[in-house]
């Protein structure tokens, strides 16, 4: 029990020395690559995950997605037209689909239209 309070607390200091560590990051130039406190939490989660067995490891993924992707539409929401310029570039290609710019080249012309057969006419309640 003594050899895991000595071991908790260190880690305890460790965590604290590291978002120290972080703020000192969060100050350095990233010179067009990932910012180095990016790159070092990054480091940390994957070390830690490592650690995790198969299940929590799945549920670590389905809770960090649902994580990022809240984080994601929060700052979409609070800052609309600064998400849009601080999302990193994608280097893969996208295709651009023009928008239509009337309501009628949305719709496909109907080529041939088709009249439904006329039904027999009824004269007393007896077929004609």
């Amino acid at each position: 029990m003594k050899e895991f309070t000595k071991a908790f607390f260190s880690y305890s200091l460790a965590v604290a020395f590291f978002g120290l560590k972080q703020l000192d990051n969060m100050m350095s130039p990233s010179n067009g690559r990932k910012p180095p406190a990016i790159k070092s939490l990054d480091t940390l989660t994957s070390a830690t995950t490592a650690q995790l067995g198969e299940t929590l490891k799945d549920s670590f993924r389905a809770v960090d997605s649902l994580q990022r992707g809240a984080v994601e539409l929060m700052f979409d929401v609070m800052f609309p037209f600064a998400a849009s310029q601080v999302k990193p570039q994608d280097t893969t290609p996208s295709i651009h689909v023009a928008e239509p710019q009337r309501w009628t080249e949305c719709v496909e012309p109907a080529s041939v239209v088709v009249t439904p057969a006329p039904e027999p006419a009824f004269v007393s309640g007896r077929l004609a």
